[in-house]
């Protein structure tokens, strides 16, 4: 085989590889993702996902809810990979705010307000769930950077 060629095949594989990690969803070198420990303590006081998240959040999103429905707060929360956000949370009831996906939760009760500080280190569509009576009540779109 021609010299050239192989130099050439060498080159464009290097080629392809660096450009394969580049822009893989993860972005370069992507480790695999830590666990998170839950939002809520026996004492129902928000923790940190991650050492940064209670920084300032990019954006703080408001909930209520009523008789097991979303009374206020968006349907839909667009975000980007990366970006910190807060939902601040209350209910008329005891129930649990589950958000899919990062595997988070809230352990709600009456006339209390809870927040779940996020950094949103995984792209996609995740859903936010109350437990009882297991309804979705939004979603959280994540873009990659």
């Amino acid at each position: 085989m021609n010299f050239r060629v192989i130099l050439f095949v060498a080159v464009a594989g290097i080629a392809l590889i660096a450009l394969f990690d580049r822009l893989r969803p993860e972005g370069p070198a992507a480790a695999v993702p830590e666990t998170t420990p839950p939002l809520a303590t026996q004492d129902h006081a928000p923790v940190s996902a991650s050492p940064g998240a209670q920084e300032r959040p990019d954006k703080v999103y408001a909930f209520r809810f009523s008789d097991g429905q979303r009374a206020e707060g968006p349907s839909v929360i667009r975000s980007r990979q990366g970006e910190r956000i807060t939902l601040r949370v209350a209910s008329d009831r005891t129930q649990t705010l589950h958000l899919h996906g990062y595997d988070r939760e809230l352990d709600l009760r009456p006339d209390e307000t809870l927040e779940m500080p996020l950094e949103l280190i995984h792209s996609g569509r995740f859903e936010l769930e109350l437990h009882d009576p297991h309804a979705q009540v939004g979603i959280i779109e994540v873009q990659p950077r």
